[in-house]
């Protein structure tokens, strides 16, 4: 009973104490520790992608981390185009309009520098000066980026946040607006 470690409503030891790791105790160490499976599996570092950096096959083909971004980021683009659809209409209150797009401004910044990178590293792996296509006319996509958010300045999500009349893909510009129209 010595060697057991006490026991307390609510907790549950990861490991017994005569299997925990002891360094200075001048047992020879395991090459590659066993993890508990009771601890689940790895987390994902979200820095990495949504295959975590590699796919079963093998690492993420950079082609299609470039369709992904792209498909990601028009996906935002038409969240973007609902949000302003919904203030248009007035089916949402201000406050929850203006929470739903800032998140979405935020999450298109990110979607916009993913895309640039991974298009940037599909140049980068053989492909110098090439043209990632729009999916939909076939033209530059880096080109469409630099304009297909022009629209938000004469929209009604204006009285929100002003946005620039300039080109702004990463939006840097936009700033909060006085108060809530009455």
């Amino acid at each position: 009973m010595a060697g057991r470690p006490l026991k307390m409503p609510g907790h549950r030891p990861i490991s017994r104490p005569e299997d925990r790791e002891r360094p200075f105790s001048g047992a020879p160490r395991q090459s590659t520790p066993q993890r508990d499976p009771r601890l689940g599996p790895l987390a994902r570092c979200l820095s990495r992608g949504r295959h975590g950096g590699a796919r079963v096959g093998g690492v993420v083909p950079p082609a299609r981390a470039a369709a992904d971004a792209v498909a990601a980021r028009e996906a935002c683009q038409r969240r973007l185009q609902r949000v302003a659809q919904a203030h248009a209409m007035a089916t949402q209150s201000w406050p929850e309009v203006r929470r739903e797009l800032i998140d979405t401004l935020l999450h298109m910044r990110v979607l916009s520098l993913d895309a640039v990178e991974t298009i940037e590293h599909w140049r980068k792996n053989g492909r110098e000066g090439a043209v990632w296509p729009d999916p939909h006319t076939g033209d530059n996509y880096l080109l469409k980026m630099k304009d297909d958010t022009r629209w938000l300045a004469g929209s009604p999500l204006g009285e929100i946040l002003r946005f620039s009349p300039q080109s702004d893909p990463f939006f840097f510009l936009p700033s909060p607006g006085d108060a809530p129209p009455q």
